[in-house]
């Protein structure tokens, strides 16, 4: 082909987005006061660190966990007990390991704003408290303690970029041919990465899954009461949920009672949404009638009096519960803004009536 006479236009764009997350959050909390949050100071960047700053959902998550046992784990004289200094000496080494694997996740240094904020204390619980306590409301003590950490890290990048051209013209070539064309082109691509990082350390928070069905959030009692919250055979102090919300139970030995955390979802993986989604049997990412764990499942409550109600998902009108949930951190606090709990994060249910609720999983203080 021979050209004689041509017109063309080009036109060309392009675009691209960016965009950057990165939130931290910080608890910590002393042995033998209240829990409340701490702040923590960046270094690297001199950015505060609060407990109420949201994270961004994320479905999996790695979590690097050091139980209470644990860190009570270090080696004493065989007939005396350590010294004052000994103990501060060791709790000191646990916060300084704990600080370099943050520095080690996040890339930067980290320092406590309280100097010696964890230091461990010898209290003993208070004569009103009594280890086997029948499960009635209790006064409000605090059980041995040895203090605790929890860190969390949240990091996401996404980046697309798109790119369009087109062409059209008119080319006459040299025997008379005309030829009029358009071309288009386009070009795009996406990427999205994202790392979560946890840390817990000492008496870190529990996990049990909320169904709220009275419509509102959930929200915790002043009130504490004697249960085994993480199934180690020794009970714990926790707030319970006010009127409108219970727990989300499943009565394993079929006895009528929740005896301890395994029979939660949460407390002992950190995840509830997770374990319950392992009864998904159809795969349909809800937890219906179709599903057999559905009809076992139970609403737990209790009374100012302590006095224990389970009730079938039926007789709240639940119909089914979505496994899918969103990062909503809030602190639960008392009146005198003790740390109670928090909520880690919240999901729905449907009832039977075609209305929609919330389910939440709520960090308790234990």
């Amino acid at each position: 082909m021979k050209i004689a006479e041509s017109a063309v236009l080009f036109n060309s764009e392009r675009s691209l987005v960016e965009n950057h997350q990165k939130k931290e959050t910080l608890i910590v909390w002393k042995a033998g006061e209240e829990k409340r949050p701490a702040i923590a100071t960046n270094n690297g960047q001199g950015q505060m660190i609060d407990i109420q700053k949201h994270i961004s959902s994320l479905n999996e998550s790695t979590q690097v966990s050091l139980s209470a046992q644990a860190l009570r784990s270090q080696p004493i004289n065989a007939v005396t007990e350590p010294s004052a200094e000994e103990s501060e000496v060791m709790v000191d080494l646990n916060i300084r390991i704990l600080r370099a694997m943050v520095e080690r996740f996040t890339g930067k240094r980290i320092r406590l704003s309280s100097q010696g904020y964890l230091q461990a204390n010898n209290k003993q619980p208070s004569p009103e408290y009594d280890s086997a306590h029948d499960g009635n409301a209790s006064a409000r003590v605090e059980p041995p303690s040895q203090g605790g950490l929890i860190y969390e890290s949240y990091e996401s990048y996404y980046e697309k970029e798109s790119t369009g051209f087109s062409a059209k013209g008119i080319i006459l070539s040299e025997d008379g041919e005309e030829i009029q064309f358009t071309v288009d082109l386009n070009m795009s691509r996406e990427f999205f990465s994202e790392e979560r990082v946890t840390i817990r350390a000492g008496d870190a928070l529990k996990d049990p899954l909320v169904i709220n069905f009275s419509g509102k959030a959930a929200e915790l009692t002043d009130t504490q009461f004697s249960f085994d919250i993480d199934n180690d055979g020794t009970t714990n102090q926790i707030s319970f949920l006010k009127p409108g919300s219970g727990f989300l139970a499943l009565d394993g030995n079929e006895d009528g009672r929740i005896n301890n955390g395994s029979e939660l979802f949460g407390p002992e993986s950190g995840n509830g949404f997770r374990d319950l989604a392992a009864y998904d049997g159809d795969g349909n990412n809800w937890i219906d009638e179709n599903d057999n764990i559905y009809n076992k499942l139970r609403v737990w409550t209790k009374d100012s009096d302590g006095n224990d109600t389970l009730f079938a998902l039926g007789e709240k009108g639940i119909g089914a519960i979505y496994l899918g949930a969103a990062s909503t951190l809030f602190t639960l606090t008392d009146a005198r803004n003790a740390m109670l709990g928090e909520v880690q994060s919240t999901g729905i249910f449907v009832r039977d009536n075609g209305g929609v609720g919330t389910v939440q999983q709520i960090n308790l203080v234990a």
